[in-house]
């Protein structure tokens, strides 16, 4: 985590260092191969934010709503933006 601040939608947002050189290089090797269409980009602006005001709902729904961000509930984004400092390692799996 590279950052953590208010953020007018979402309240708190966590920004993600994404992507790293290697995340860049991952891509471009996967490019090469086929793998991933050739007009693809790799993207940026990944972080963990909690949902709309009032919208906790859509976490429980398994909903997709983001843009390749992680969403939490309001309550459980507080709990970790609280706990998680600036250079925390985060994993994301599927």
């Amino acid at each position: 985590m590279v950052s953590k601040r208010p953020h007018e939608k979402w309240d708190k947002i966590m920004d993600l260092d994404y992507p790293t050189a290697s995340d860049q290089a991952k891509f471009n090797d996967r490019k090469s191969k086929g793998l991933i269409p050739k007009n693809a980009k790799i993207g940026d602006g990944i972080a963990i934010h909690g949902t709309w005001a009032h919208d906790d709902n859509a976490v429980d729904a398994y909903q997709n709503w983001t843009n390749g961000c992680v969403s939490l509930k309001c309550e459980d984004m507080d709990e970790v933006y609280k706990i998680a400092p600036v250079g925390t390692k985060v994993v994301i799996q599927h």
